[in-house]
């Protein structure tokens, strides 16, 4: 309980500091909390036992404070237009780790389906947030198990778009950030004032993990104190 105190003080102060400077925003998260392996399914199983739950095989049962504190918040804040249901499937190849990676394990293929809730479609009260994320999670299980039966999502779209051709400017992007990653390894392996520049960097941020809770919390915090300031 104290963990999550602490954390929807973090999210609230984030979440209010995007709404004054009226940025608009997109929130990917992940409400089973953490990746897909034996020992997180073993974890999900045993929760769902202990309070009378249907075991998954595909996915982990959810942990609903925090999206159902997210989609209030930003329903408060007029942020909120819908929530993308999303599932990813792989029919080949499925990389469990970073040494799966390394050993050249990659995905063939990768398969979504995504799914559109406007808000005018999601329930107002916690309860109803909370039962209608299980309910999604309970339809992704068997999404997911139909996929891995046919190696292909099963439901036809509604209202789809063709698919896009990769165009020159996603080509420009790959160019750019693909020459910078390469030019800033270059000048790490070859110039002091690089190194110098690098381990300052490193320096402070590492510095700011140990005595905040972040840039970006510092950042909302600045923009607070400001405009108390601008106030008074």
């Amino acid at each position: 309980h104290r963990q999550w105190e602490r954390d929807q003080k973090l999210l609230n102060n984030v979440l209010d500091y995007l709404s004054d400077i009226k940025y608009t925003y997109q929130v990917l998260i992940f409400p089973e909390g953490t990746d897909f392996n034996d020992r997180s399914l073993k974890k999900s199983n045993e929760f769902a036992d202990s309070h009378h739950l249907e075991r998954y095989t595909k996915v982990l049962h959810p942990k609903t404070t925090g999206f159902v504190f997210l989609a209030n918040k930003m329903k408060e804040n007029r942020q909120l237009d819908a929530v993308y249901d999303l599932s990813v499937g792989y029919p080949g190849s499925l990389p469990q780790s970073e040494m799966d990676v390394l050993r050249g394990i990659f995905p063939e293929e990768v398969h979504f389906h995504i799914k559109r809730y406007p808000t005018s479609e999601m329930p107002t009260s916690d309860a109803g947030l909370k039962e209608w994320v299980n309910d999604l999670w309970q339809q992704k299980e068997q999404t997911l198990a139909d996929f891995y039966c046919h190696r292909r999502f099963t439901t036809h779209p509604t209202n789809g778009h063709a698919q896009s051709a990769i165009n020159n400017s996603l080509l420009l992007a790959l160019l750019f950030w693909t020459g910078l990653t390469a030019v800033t390894l270059y000048g790490l392996c070859t110039s002091l004032y690089m190194q110098v520049w690098a381990l300052i960097h490193c320096s402070v941020f590492l510095l700011l993990s140990f005595t905040s809770e972040g840039i970006h919390q510092l950042e909302a915090s600045w923009f607070k104190n400001q405009q108390f300031h601008d106030k008074h």
